[in-house]
């Protein structure tokens, strides 16, 4: 694919996100419970339609804030001297607020086909799949609809955190005994060497009989 072309679908990309925000309200509307709220049915629906009017607003200027902060960023990504980070501090903006925006700006781009799923979520929730260091199992299981708010997603999280860490530790402790294993190796080279030919010998072909056991 030419650069123009990767130009014009990221353009094409860009129009789309700044359409007028389309959101599934069930998903949008499953954080809020209505039910605990002593009012009649038709206030109870007058409030929905006020929530999602508020929610296509919050959406849209994080939407908006994502994409100037994008463009900023990229546009000084030449500049070592940490000029960005000054200038959004000045601004009055958090450096965690900042990646937030950006995180999820670009994974909006990156899951156009998703684009109304993903702006309907908790806001909370798609900063945590936006985020680079995210795990992939959890990412699949938003966008496949299995996990709808944020409470869901930290109950899910924490026994895939600590399958990581096992994997961690497991890599940890097989490179341990890869180094343990070669010491012992070399020991046992140096004693061989101080042996008579025929200790020698004897001990090559044990060697080579445990070899055939093993195959």
């Amino acid at each position: 694919m030419s650069k123009l072309q990767e130009k014009m679908e990221k353009l094409v990309k860009v129009k789309k996100i700044e359409k007028d925000i389309t959101l599934n309200s069930e998903i949008a509307l499953a954080e809020f419970n209505f039910n605990k709220l002593n009012l009649e049915r038709d206030m109870i629906s007058f409030l929905k339609e006020q929530t999602l009017k508020i929610k296509e607003v919050t959406v849209k200027s994080h939407t908006e804030l994502g994409k100037i902060f994008f463009e900023t960023q990229k546009k000084l990504s030449n500049h070592k001297d940490g000029c960005f980070e000054e200038w959004y501090l000045e601004l009055g903006f958090k450096k965690q607020s900042v990646y937030n925006y950006i995180n999820r700006y670009s994974f909006i781009l990156e899951n156009m086909d998703k684009k109304i799923l993903i702006e309907s979520l908790p806001l909370k929730l798609v900063y945590q799949i936006a985020n680079p260091n995210c795990p992939s199992e959890l990412v699949e299981l938003v966008l496949a609809g299995e996990i709808k708010n944020y409470n869901d997603y930290l109950t899910l999280k924490e026994p895939v955190s600590k399958s990581e860490e096992i994997q961690i530790i497991d890599e940890i402790n097989k490179n341990e005994i890869y180094e343990v294993q070669k010491k012992v190796d070399i020991v046992i080279a140096e004693k061989i060497e101080q042996l008579d030919e025929k200790k020698k010998k004897k001990i090559y072909s044990l060697y080579k009989e445990i070899e055939k056991l093993l195959k």
